[in-house]
């Protein structure tokens, strides 16, 4: 009987789960807009079982969970707006599982076996690159080129783009790390003083600068 209860209160717990999912999915979406980054070998490593352990547990407990219309609703806006490639995964694949488990039209099982498949074979290729790149989860640095990319002491200073039809965009930051360990984790913010070429000019010529990467 008390393990009834226990499993009964659990279950209550785990309902909710697409609330805390939501809550977690936010808090993502608020550090990006205040350029918050992680780096290094942990911060990948969490993020992969972080993915993992959400599709086990939607699987596991979808009859009892909760609130799945209005999550599926946001999926929709977090795929816009949040900028990891990890949570992009997650949520793309979110989108295809709740449907296939809440639905019994065929064409759905059809397009969700496709669907995985596509993401067993993107996964491995991504999680690579990520390894060799690197995925900050901030918007600007995602878009860094290389080649401009500086460390200054107690700035950073690069070149930027959104894409090939985007014009080049300059940054010059002030770093705020709260933790380094090695390449093992690195969590910090930007604060962005200027995003001119005159300034990244200035910077570069005034302070001892080392070419990140290499």
């Amino acid at each position: 009987m008390h393990i009834l209860t226990l499993n009964k209160n659990a279950n209550k717990i785990i309902s909710y789960y697409y609330v805390l999912l939501e809550i977690i999915l936010f808090s993502f979406l608020i550090l990006e807009q205040y350029s918050f980054y992680f780096k290094g070998v942990l911060y990948h490593v969490f993020m992969v079982l972080f993915v993992l352990l959400n599709i086990l547990l939607i699987v596991k407990y979808n009859d009892v969970l909760k609130f799945k219309k209005p999550f599926y609703i946001s999926l929709i806006v977090y795929l816009i707006f949040l900028n990891n490639i990890y949570l992009f995964i997650l949520i793309v694949i979110l989108f295809f599982l709740i449907l296939f488990l809440n639905t019994d039209v065929k064409f759905i099982y059809y397009t969700f076996l496709v669907t995985s498949l596509f993401a067993c074979f993107l996964f491995p290729i991504t999680f690579l690159r990520v390894l060799s790149v690197g995925i900050q989860g901030n918007s600007i640095r995602d878009d860094i080129y290389e080649d401009y990319h500086y460390d200054c002491g107690k700035y950073e200073i690069f070149y930027y783009s959104a894409g090939a039809m985007d014009s080049m965009h300059y940054a010059v930051v002030k770093k705020h790390v709260y933790v380094k360990i090695d390449n093992i984790i690195e969590i910090g913010y930007d604060k962005q003083i200027s995003d001119s070429l005159k300034e990244y000019n200035k910077v570069y010529q005034n302070n001892k600068c080392k070419k990140i990467g290499n």
